[in-house]
């Protein structure tokens, strides 16, 4: 039996939500390595708008940031009809659980400590995504 592939040939987009401009290099150095056409934006303002124009398969979303936190910027992606479903990977520099728990109270679908371990983070990208492609399959 013929399956389709988990992650189709389309040019992946990736939403990067950071402040800090050298995390911003690096992840879209990675993104880009791993095919995707990034967006990048320093707040979660310019996330909620960036997703209310366009769609995207992934987002990274950073949770200290200026104007709108990543806690309300996942809240009011989950609210457009282009963010219900996207997976929102939370990068957090808190060590805390309190922030974990409430990053998937919010709706993150995952969550990657800093500093970021590149290598795991390139993982956790190809695991959502294959975990995304199949919830689309089952709705």
């Amino acid at each position: 039996m013929n399956r389709p592939p988990l992650i189709s040939s389309k040019k992946l987009k990736a939403l990067l939500v950071d402040d800090d401009a050298g995390i911003q290099l690096t992840l879209c150095a990675l993104l880009e390595q791993k095919g995707f056409v990034v967006t990048a934006v320093d707040n979660g303002l310019k996330a909620v708008e960036a997703l209310s124009q366009n769609e995207f398969d992934i987002v990274l979303l950073d949770i200290r940031m200026p104007q709108m936190d990543g806690f309300e910027a996942c809240l009011s992606i989950r609210e457009l009809e282009n963010g219900k479903n996207v997976p929102i990977l939370m990068l957090t520099g808190e060590d805390n659980t309190d922030s974990i728990e409430r990053a998937f109270e919010v709706g993150a679908t995952d969550f990657v400590a800093k500093p970021i371990n590149h290598v795991l983070i390139g993982y956790r990208i190809d695991y959502i995504l294959r975990a995304a492609n199949i919830a689309e399959e089952l709705r």
